[in-house]
């Protein structure tokens, strides 16, 4: 036998809508949908005018450029004050010393983010987002540079011979090693006139490119040492090299 709920569905009737309780509104109950749904009306906003008048001196305002490396240490400066808000009860004076002050060090959003630009301008103009960095530079405020520590780059290999400037002091080529030939020659196979044999080079810069010597930019951890192997040139590597070259690091 149907029950209720059929008879009405097969009859095409709706089930009764329930009664608005007395002495509730309907206004009073069309705000309780709306919170059960988690809307809000429109009358129930509050808008906070962001020029309220006496919160900011003027006077105290500056204005800089994310594109210099001024503009870009202000910015890291409001990020480190806010991080040691958050993670220390005790106060803390944020220095500017801890940022490297090479001329490129503002080209590197993934250590400092200020929302500099990063795409090819001559195709499309993309920015970065502030912000969205690897967040190193609290472990430099704090003396942390890779001090003391020995870093294997297992790439195409270092440029030893003509050494890059902001390389040089860091590299160690007393234990350099190429694991395709199995020489202490650690140098790409081509120094000159092939891009593709210069990605370890790079990768090394990325890493420990020295600090404060006023040249390009400055390595995550610029203070490490770095230990060049060769292994990546155009797929000559066999197993028993790559065996070697991570048995030497």
């Amino acid at each position: 036998m149907p029950t209720n709920l059929h008879r009405s569905l097969m009859s095409g009737r709706h089930a009764p809508k329930s009664r608005r309780p007395q002495g509730v509104s309907r206004r009073q109950r069309q705000q309780q949908r709306h919170k059960h749904l988690g809307f809000e009306t429109l009358e129930d906003r509050r808008v906070m005018s962001a020029n309220t008048p006496g919160l900011i001196d003027p006077a105290e305002l500056a204005e800089y450029s994310s594109a210099s490396t001024e503009g870009a240490q202000q910015v890291l400066l409001h990020e480190l004050e806010r991080y040691l808000s958050h993670t220390s009860s005790a106060s803390s004076q944020v220095v500017s010393h801890a940022i490297p002050t090479d001329p490129l060090v503002a080209d590197q959003w993934y250590l400092i983010n200020s929302g500099q630009q990063v795409g090819n301008p001559d195709f499309q103009s993309i920015f970065a987002t502030v912000g969205e960095d690897i967040n190193v530079v609290p472990a430099w405020q704090s003396g942390l540079t890779g001090s003391g520590v020995v870093v294997a780059v297992i790439d195409s290999g270092v440029d030893t011979v003509s050494v890059h400037p902001d390389l040089d002091g860091n590299l160690n080529t007393v234990l350099q090693f190429d694991a395709i030939t199995g020489d202490d020659n650690a140098s790409p196979n081509v120094m000159e006139g092939d891009p593709t044999n210069a990605h370890g080079t790079a990768v090394a810069g990325i890493i420990a490119a020295l600090d404060d010597n006023d040249i390009g930019g400055t390595g995550i951890a610029h203070g490490a040492e770095l230990v060049p192997i060769r292994l990546i040139d155009g797929g000559q590597a066999t197993d028993d090299d790559f065996v070697d070259a991570f048995r030497h690091a």
